[in-house]
């Protein structure tokens, strides 16, 4: 928010918000902005398993129009109809922009480190949208809305944050190298990580948005 002082507000994770706000605060002071108020209660502690993921992906960070977008950055837990896989769960609007002529891969990742592939390449995001083409608009899952451009709706069954990472440029992107497990996240993978992605032109983007539980839900219909 402009104005005198200046008000930002961060969202997303670090492994220390206290320390997060200092360095932007730095930042802004170093770039001659003054008294300037950064507010981080929306950002969320993330482990050192995640920390880790999360600035080794930053070593190869995409810059320019971003890929990944999110309708709102709060999702509110809901009843879900019969046949949901989950009773009560938030379901988040996502945009996704792929760019033209570059393969990709999509997985989410929790601020325990946690990772969940959501698509390997863009024929496996393809094959979802012809899954879900014969299913009304409001039980699409994964829809084209234009070109190298679709919609996906994820539904997540906790409150917290929640993140996506997308990882453009030459395929395929190996889960042993995109997606280790928590304990294999070490300077060997960050190194192996950061080769490959030199050697095929990787890029990254991350995106962070929160499932809530604000308002009460009613209890589903018994079968």
């Amino acid at each position: 928010q402009a104005g005198e002082p200046l008000a930002i507000r961060i969202a997303g994770v670090a492994g220390n918000p206290v320390n997060a706000r200092s360095q932007i605060s730095q930042a802004l002071t170093a770039a001659g902005v003054t008294n300037a108020t950064v507010n981080v209660d929306d950002v969320a502690i993330i482990r050192p398993q995640g920390c880790s993921a999360l600035d080794t992906f930053g070593k190869v960070r995409r810059t320019g129009d971003r890929s990944l977008s999110v309708s709102q950055r709060e999702f509110e837990m809901q009843t879900q109809p019969p046949g949901s896989p989950y009773p009560v769960a938030s379901q988040a609007v996502i945009t996704v922009r792929a760019p033209a002529g570059q393969e990709f891969s999509i997985f989410g990742i929790e601020p325990e480190g946690l990772f969940s592939v959501l698509v390997n390449n863009r024929a496996e995001l393809d094959a979802l949208v012809a899954r879900d083409r014969e299913a009304s608009p409001a039980e699409r899952l994964v829809e084209a809305v234009g070109e190298n451009e679709y919609r996906i709706k994820p539904l997540m069954d906790h409150t917290g944050w929640s993140g996506l990472v997308m990882l453009t440029g030459e395929g395929p992107f190996d889960p042993a190298i995109t997606q280790p497990e928590p304990g294999a996240r070490g300077e060997a993978w960050q190194g192996d990580f950061v080769a490959t992605a030199s050697e095929r032109d990787w890029k990254s983007e991350m995106l962070w948005f929160k499932s809530v539980d604000k308002q009460p839900n009613e209890a589903p219909a018994a079968g």
